[in-house]
C-alpha cells in the first residue's frame, strides 16, 4: 500500500512572477510532475486484498478487505501505519463518508451493510489481525456484493452487483418494515455514483455511470432526470474479450465540465450541453 502526496505549492515572489510572464521563457514548474509516495508496511495484512478507500482526514484513510477486515491507515506520523479496526463480518466491497451524519457506511457480500461513527475508527489500543473474524474463501464467493455506495445527505445510495440501484432514507435504514427504492437503471454494470449540488439545472440529486459510458441523473424518488453519454475509445487491435471502460466521473458545481477516466489510463476533461443530451468526448 502506498500513501500519495500532492506536491506543495510554494509562494512566488513578484519579481520571480514578473519574470515568468515573458512568453519567450519557460518555466520548468509548469510542467507535469510526479507525484511522490511513500509504502506502507502491510505486516500481518500482507496476504489481505484492499477493495476500497475512504479518507477521513488530511492524514487518515479507512480501508476495507475481502476477508471483512476493517483497517485504519494513519500518515501522520515520518512511516505510514495499518493497523485493524475490527472484523465486519462479510466481505467488504465499498464505503463511503456521510459526512452529514458522521458515519462511515461499510458495503459488501450479500448486500449487507454496517455503519460506524467516525470517533470510533481510532482505537485506543491496537488489535491484534488474528485469524479469528476474519471470512473465509468460501464465503467470500456468495451472494451479490455491494459494490459502491454514496451518501447525498437525508439517504444513502447503493449498488450492487447485480447492477440494481437502491435509494435508502438514512434514518429508517434499520427499519425492517420501510423498503428502499429499487431502481433497474443500466444495462451495463454500473461502476459509480456521484452527488450533486443542491441547485443544479437538472434538478438531480445524484448520477450514476456505468461502464460503456452511459450517464444518468436522479432525484432521491428513483426519477431519471437525464441521461448523457461519456466517450470510451477503445483501442485499434484491443481485445473484445476485455474492452475499455469508463472507471471514473466527477463534474463542476453547474455540471458544464465533466472529468472522466477510463480503464486505459486516459484522463479527460469535456464540456456538456447545458439543456439536451449530448456526447462528452475529449
Amino acid at each position: 500500500m502506498k500513501v500519495w502526496r500532492l506536491p506543495e505549492v510554494r509562494p512566488v515572489s513578484p519579481s520571480k512572477s514578473r519574470l515568468n510572464a515573458d512568453p519567450t521563457i519557460s518555466s520548468p514548474s509548469l510542467a507535469p510532475k510526479a507525484l511522490s509516495g511513500r509504502n506502507c508496511l502491510l505486516g500481518c495484512f500482507a496476504t489481505c486484498v484492499f477493495t476500497c478507500v475512504a479518507g477521513i482526514s488530511d492524514s487518515e484513510a479507512v480501508v476495507g478487505t475481502e476477508d471483512g477486515a476493517l483497517c485504519l491507515l494513519d500518515d501522520s506520523e515520518v512511516s505510514p501505519r495499518l493497523s485493524l479496526i475490527k472484523y465486519v463480518g462479510f466481505g467488504i466491497s465499498s464505503l463511503t463518508i456521510d459526512s452529514d451524519h458522521g458515519y462511515l457506511w461499510v458495503g459488501g457480500r450479500e448486500k449487507r451493510m454496517q455503519r460506524f461513527s467516525l470517533e470510533s475508527l481510532r482505537p485506543t489500543n491496537p488489535i491484534s489481525p488474528g485469524p479469528s473474524g476474519r471470512i473465509s474463501a468460501g464465503k467470500k464467493a456468495k451472494g451479490p456484493a455491494i459494490t459502491c455506495m454514496g451518501s447525498i445527505g437525508s439517504h444513502l445510495v447503493t449498488v450492487n452487483s447485480s447492477k440494481e440501484i437502491k435509494i435508502h432514507r438514512v434514518e429508517s435504514i434499520n427499519n425492517d418494515d420501510e423498503r428502499p427504492l429499487a431502481i433497474a437503471a443500466h444495462k451495463d454494470a454500473v461502476l459509480g455514483i456521484s452527488p450533486l449540488p443542491d441547485l443544479n439545472e437538472l434538478q438531480a440529486d445524484f448520477f450514476t455511470w456505468s461502464s460503456n459510458g452511459t450517464v444518468n441523473f436522479w432525484d432521491t424518488k428513483g426519477r431519471c432526470k437525464d441521461s448523457r453519454t461519456v466517450t470510451v475509445e477503445q483501442p485499434l487491435g484491443n481485445d473484445d474479450s476485455q474492452p475499455n471502460e469508463l472507471k471514473i466521473l466527477r463534474a463542476t458545481q453547474d455540471l458544464r465540465l465533466f472529468v472522466s477516466g477510463d480503464k486505459m489510463g486516459v484522463l479527460r476533461y469535456s464540456t456538456s450541453p447545458s439543456t439536451e443530451t449530448g456526447s462528452i468526448g475529449k
